[in-house]
C-alpha cells in the first residue's frame, strides 16, 4: 500500500465525528446503496461525488445537480474537480467530510492505489429521526 486516505464526517446528528479508511481510489458518496460513504440524508444527492487518491494527491469530483459542495468557501458545478490538502473539507448542507491524506514513499507518480486486503465499512448512515 502506498498511501490511504483519512475521511472524518462531522453532522449535528452525532456527537462525535465517523472516521474512515481508505487505501482503494475512488471513494463514492452519496445516498446511492452502493455508495462507499453512505450518507442516508435528503441534504445528500444518491451520487453526490467522489474522493479520489493516486500518489500525486486527492481530488474531489462533484457528480450532483441538485444537492450542493463547498469546498475552501466555493460552491462547486458538477462535473468540477478540486485538489484536496490535508485537512481539506467539503461540506454538503449541515454535513462535513474532512479528509487526510497519507503518501507513502516510494510509489510511482500517478499510480493508483489498491489494496485487496484491506476491509472498509462501506456505509455511513445518518438517517432521519
Amino acid at each position: 500500500m502506498n498511501a490511504r486516505l483519512i475521511v472524518k464526517i462531522f453532522s449535528d446528528r452525532s456527537p462525535e465525528p465517523i472516521e474512515r479508511e481508505f487505501s482503494e481510489s475512488p471513494i463514492s458518496i452519496g445516498r446511492d446503496a452502493g455508495s462507499l460513504l453512505r450518507m442516508d440524508h435528503p441534504a445528500v444527492s444518491k451520487r453526490q461525488g467522489a474522493l479520489v487518491f493516486t500518489s500525486d494527491g486527492a481530488y474531489y469530483v462533484h457528480h450532483a445537480t441538485e444537492s450542493g459542495a463547498v469546498v475552501g468557501g466555493i460552491e462547486l458545478d458538477a462535473g468540477v474537480a478540486v485538489p484536496l490538502r490535508n485537512d481539506s473539507s467539503i461540506q454538503f448542507g449541515a454535513f462535513k467530510v474532512q479528509v487526510e491524506l497519507d503518501v507513502q514513499l516510494g510509489a510511482a507518480p500517478g499510480t493508483p492505489l489498491t489494496d485487496d486486503t484491506t476491509e472498509v465499512e462501506p456505509e455511513v448512515r445518518f438517517d432521519e429521526p
